[in-house]
């Protein structure tokens, strides 16, 4: 006879599902939503992703395509500075690499990076925030000429 409970049973003496013998699969969430990965990147569940939204968005507002503000909640999409790859492969949530986009922009971006995707814009001649306008124009220059 088996003596070990199946993984989805919950134990009838303690009611958990990791309990006597029984371990918590690796690469769960913690208690804060957050999975810190072996290689340093980090996966957040749904709940934590919005979360990251309000927070940027009350810090600001502006759109990382084109530098408007955003005036309608139902259209501001949390977007990735570093593509996710094919199949999620690459999938960062760390802070940084994390910004708002216009919906349509981030479905326009697809699995560029972000700094791809806007010299792009600035080459189909679309609105760029100025700083990075400035930053992207320098970059050019330089990898043309070399």
């Amino acid at each position: 006879m088996n003596n070990t409970l199946p993984k989805n049973a919950k134990c009838p003496i303690h009611g958990g599902y990791y309990c006597c013998g029984r371990e918590r699969p690796v690469g769960n969430y913690g208690p804060s939503g957050v999975t810190v990965l072996e290689d340093g990147r980090e996966k957040c569940t749904p709940a934590e992703l919005r979360r990251r939204k309000m927070k940027l968005l009350k810090s600001d507002p502006v759109c990382a395509a084109c530098g408007q503000v955003f005036d309608d909640y139902r259209y501001v999409e949390l977007a990735h500075k570093a593509s996710k790859g094919i199949g999620g492969g690459k999938h960062d949530d760390r802070w940084e690499n994390l910004v708002l986009m216009h919906r349509n922009e981030n479905r326009e971006q697809g699995s560029r990076s972000l700094i791809d995707y806007l010299k792009w814009r600035m080459e189909k001649r679309l609105p760029v925030p100025a700083d990075v306008y400035e930053t992207l124009k320098h970059t050019q220059i330089h990898a043309v000429e070399a």
